[in-house]
């Protein structure tokens, strides 16, 4: 992940452990809808998740990151 070193991605990235990871179920009652909503947020098309982004902003809070 870029520029970090290991150390570093290794405390900011704590459930990657194999030892304290958990894994979930995850029951999808609509495939249609989940495609669309992952594509949405992963997908390659970089407008999608920028016309989510400004539909929902004002649901969102300030973030000093």
């Amino acid at each position: 992940m870029g520029s970090f070193a290991s150390v570093s991605l290794a405390r900011l990235t704590p459930s990657r452990h194999p030892k304290t990871r958990r894994i979930l179920r995850v029951e999808i009652a609509d495939q249609i809808v989940t495609d669309r909503v992952i594509n949405e947020r992963m997908g390659k098309d970089a407008s999608a998740r920028f016309r989510l982004t400004m539909n929902r902003a004002e649901e969102g809070q300030e973030l000093d990151a």
